[in-house]
């Protein structure tokens, strides 16, 4: 199976308008990306950065779900969790590039980046 590493970004329990970015592997699968945004059915949406582009994938109704607002940049805002993720060759998803994952930090306002025993599964 194949392995992503993606930035999961959620909310801050405590304090509703800090955005915490957790960086996650992930297989790939839709059933996957629901369990991780807690929704049904996603949303794609492109998102420009610096050097490159990400795929942020959304709850396609969280807006009707009552979720709470997080503000990713000044041009992007979605109801309730966001991956991010880049797309290969063949228009799949693929783990981020470190350039993406850094500019990704920025955004955030907390980062936790994955340790090699979290990416083994350990």
């Amino acid at each position: 199976m194949n392995q992503i590493l993606a930035v999961l970004m959620t909310l801050d329990p405590d304090k509703s308008s800090r955005v915490i970015a957790r960086e996650v592997v992930f297989d790939g699968t839709l059933a996957e990306m629901y369990r991780l945004i807690d929704c049904d059915t996603v949303e794609h949406i492109a998102l420009k950065l610096s050097n490159e582009t990400v795929d942020v994938f959304v709850d396609e109704w969280g807006r009707f779900a009552d979720k709470p607002l997080m503000v990713i940049t000044r041009r992007l805002m979605v109801f309730g969790n966001a991956l991010i993720t880049q797309t290969g060759a063949e228009g799949e998803c693929v783990s981020l590039s470190d350039s993406a994952r850094r500019e990704i930090s920025y955004l955030a306002d907390e980062y936790h980046e994955i340790t090699e025993g979290e990416e083994a599964g350990e």
